[in-house]
């Protein structure tokens, strides 16, 4: 049984998809298997995942239909066996003392369930460091009520605590968990750069920006009523 499991939804990803995956391969922490599922892409990210058959850190699964990230994620955390479960989106790219940094925060520390890290950005090929400052500790639960502070790709988790993605929240599926989650877990803020999350036009919140709007609203909506807040306030038209 592995320590980690690194769980990654794969939907048309091809052309990054071999960082990506390289990414979790070179890791300086071993004891780790790498959880793809190929969510009926209709390029060449199965061939892909098959050219890295020939390790076995890598466990591929292909469905014939695309049914969104939240069940592809939701479909090979299923799959894994491990303590520990990482996020890695399949255009992200893992920086190499990722998992080792992560597994030792969550050694040391038990009281805490989840740990993520700082993300540096990759827009048009160039790498912008630094994204997003860190917040402490905490900062999460308010943080969440106006936005989603935490990079998915980011984040590991201890299995035990990890709760499954809301499909119907997509392509918001990783905040809604968060906001599900910060009440009854507790997350540890890393000043770390662990990743580098990718900006590109096929991103999700680019091909999608209303479906994004609409998730977001949904769950600011829904954080509102579990204070036992109106989730909405009609302001008095002026005269």
């Amino acid at each position: 049984m592995p320590r980690v499991s690194v769980i990654m939804p794969v939907f048309n990803s091809a052309i990054f998809l071999r960082e990506s995956i390289r990414s979790v391969l070179n890791q300086s922490f071993r004891d780790f298997e790498l959880v793809a599922v190929d969510d009926g892409s209709s390029d060449d990210s199965w061939e892909i995942l098959q050219s890295f058959t020939n390790s076995r850190r890598v466990k591929s699964i292909r469905c014939e239909n695309n049914r969104g990230a939240a069940t592809a994620r939701n479909e090979a955390v299923a799959r894994s066996d491990s303590e520990y479960i990482a996020f890695l989106d399949a255009d992200d790219i893992a920086r190499p003392h990722r998992l080792r940094i992560q597994v030792q925060v969550l050694n040391r520390f038990q009281r805490f369930d989840a740990v993520f890290g700082r993300a540096a950005v990759i827009h048009n090929r160039d790498l912008i460091p630094g994204h997003r400052s860190r917040l402490t500790q905490a900062e999460i639960g308010p943080m969440l009520l106006f936005r989603n502070c935490i990079v998915h790709s980011s984040v590991m988790v201890r299995r035990k605590s990890w709760l499954p993605y809301e499909a119907g929240f997509e392509p918001a599926e990783d905040y809604e968990l968060w906001t599900r989650l910060a009440p009854f877990r507790t997350f540890l803020p890393l000043d770390t750069l662990l990743v580098d999350y990718r900006e590109h036009e096929q991103g999700i919140s680019k091909r999608l920006p209303e479906k994004m709007k609409k998730a977001v609203a949904a769950i600011h909506s829904l954080q509102l009523k579990r204070l036992g807040l109106p989730d909405r306030v009609d302001l008095p038209q002026q005269r």
